[in-house]
C-alpha cells in the first residue's frame, strides 16, 4: 500500500464522495483502495462496495470494522445486510441478531431481520418482529421518527397484509398508517384499496386503487382490481375500457380473477376464454374455487355455422341441406355432478369440451364416450354425450 498523508486521504474522500454523488459506486470503493484503513475511510468503502453489489468484497472491509470495533453495533448489521441483499437469509439472520443484542431499539435492523423471518416461511416470528418494529418508532423522538417513517410504513403494511385475510376491519388501520408514512407506494395504496372495499367502504377503496394506478399504471393486477370496483361502482364504461386491455396479457391466477370480474360483468365469452388459460396452470385448474366459477358460466348458443351449400329446386326454390353437429369420440375429463356439468376430451385433437351431464348416465373421469361436437361462442362444446358401446 503507499503511503498517504491526511492531505492526500482527505482528497481522495473527496473524489470518492464526487463519484458517489454521480453513482459511480465502482470508481467510488476503489478511490479508497489504497487509502490507511482509518474507520472513516473503511466505512465509506464499505458502504460504496455494497452499493456497487460487490458483496464480498464489501464484507472483508467490514471484517476489519469489526476487529476494530467489535462492540459497534452498525458492523453486525451491515455484515448481515450484504447476505440479506443477496437474499441469503438464512445466513443474514445471526448477524442481525447480533447486532440486535448490541443496539435493541434499532429500527431498521429489527425490520431486516423480521423480513428475514418472513422470507424464511417463519410467520409468526416476523410478526412479533414487524410489531416491535412499530412499538419503538412509536417511542422515537420526532427528528428519529422522520428518519424512520418509511421503515415504520413497510412493518405496518406487513403486518396489515396479514391481518386482512382474516381480519380486514382490524387490519385498515395498519394499512392506513403505512400509506400516511410512504404515500409514494402503490402497493400500500392497492391493499388499502382492496381491504377497504372487501369491508363495505366502496368509495374510499376506489380511491386508493385509482391512486395505485396512478403511482404504477400498467400494473395488472392493480388494474384488475380497479376494474372491479369501477364495475361495481356502476361506472361500466371505465371498467370495460380497463378491462378490454387487460384480457390479452393474464395467466394463472389473474387470468382465473379476471374471469370472476367477467361474470360479474357479463361478458361470459371473455369469462370462458379467461377460465381455459388459467386452466393451463395446475394449481389454479385443481382448485374447488376454479370448478365453481366454471359452473357459474353457462352455455353459450352456437356460434353461427359457415353457410351451407344451396340447390336449386324446381320453380327457382332452393333446397337448404339440414344442420348437423360433428360427430366424435373422446373420454370424461372432469364431471361436476352437483352442478349437473362436466368436461371432456375429443380423441382426435385433444381439445376441451363443455358438456351438460345427460339425464340417467353416470358418467366417470376416464370413460369414453361418443357426441357430437359443436362451437359456441364461449368455445368448444358438446352434446348428446354417451358411454361409448
Amino acid at each position: 500500500m503507499t503511503e498517504s498523508t491526511p492531505n492526500s486521504t482527505a482528497a481522495l474522500l473527496t473524489e470518492a464522495a464526487k463519484a458517489a454523488d454521480a453513482k459511480d459506486w465502482n470508481r467510488a470503493a476503489d478511490t479508497l483502495k489504497d487509502c490507511p484503513q482509518t474507520i472513516e475511510v473503511l466505512d465509506k468503502r464499505a458502504f460504496y462496495l455494497s452499493r456497487a453489489k460487490r458483496y464480498d468484497e464489501s464484507r472483508e472491509v467490514l471484517a476489519l470494522l469489526r476487529e476494530k470495533e467489535p462492540q459497534n453495533f452498525l458492523w453486525q448489521h451491515m455484515t448481515g445486510y450484504q447476505y440479506y441483499e443477496e437474499q441469503r437469509f438464512a445466513e443474514a439472520v445471526p448477524w442481525f441478531v447480533e447486532a440486535y443484542r448490541l443496539k435493541p431499539d434499532h429500527v431498521r435492523n429489527l425490520y431486516r431481520l423480521a423480513q428475514c423471518r418472513r422470507n424464511l416461511g417463519e410467520a409468526d416470528k416476523a410478526a412479533r418482529g414487524f410489531a416491535h418494529v412499530l412499538k419503538l418508532w412509536h417511542a422515537l423522538a420526532k427528528d428519529a421518527q422522520d428518519r424512520e417513517a418509511k421503515t415504520m410504513a413497510k412493518a405496518s403494511y406487513q403486518l396489515g397484509k396479514r391481518q386482512a385475510g382474516t381480519d380486514p376491519r382490524g387490519a385498515i388501520g395498519l394499512l392506513e398508517q403505512a400509506v400516511e408514512h410512504d404515500a409514494g407506494d402503490h402497493d400500500k395504496h392497492y391493499m388499502l384499496g382492496k381491504t377497504l372495499r372487501r369491508v363495505g367502504h366502496a368509495e374510499d377503496g376506489l380511491e386508493e386503487l385509482e391512486r395505485a394506478q396512478r403511482i404504477k399504471p400498467g400494473r395488472s393486477y392493480i388494474e384488475l382490481e380497479l376494474a372491479d370496483a369501477l364495475a361495481a361502482a356502476g361506472r361500466a364504461q371505465e371498467a370495460t375500457r380497463m378491462f378490454s386491455r387487460l384480457t390479452r396479457n393474464l395467466k394463472g391466477w389473474q387470468a382465473f380473477k379476471g374471469a370472476r370480474i367477467a361474470c360479474d360483468m357479463d361478458r361470459l365469452g371473455d369469462a370462458r376464454h379467461l377460465l381455459d388459460v388459467a386452466a393451463k396452470t395446475t394449481e389454479v385448474r385443481g382448485s374447488p374455487r376454479y370448478e365453481e366459477l366454471s359452473a357459474r358460466v353457462p352455455e353459450q348458443p352456437a356460434a353461427p355455422q359457415p353457410t351451407r351449400k344451396l340447390e336449386r329446386q324446381p320453380g327457382g326454390q332452393r333446397k337448404r341441406h339440414p344442420q348437423r353437429s360433428e360427430a366424435a369420440t373422446g373420454k370424461v375429463d372432469h364431471v361436476r355432478r352437483d352442478r349437473g356439468f362436466g368436461f371432456l376430451v375429443d380423441d382426435s385433437d385433444d381439445e376441451r369440451c363443455y358438456f351438460k351431464l345427460p339425464e340417467g348416465q353416470d358418467l366417470a373421469p376416464g370413460q369414453a364416450v361418443s357426441f357430437a361436437r359443436y362451437g359456441t361462442s364461449c368455445g368448444p362444446a358438446a352434446r348428446d354425450v354417451r358411454a361409448a358401446a
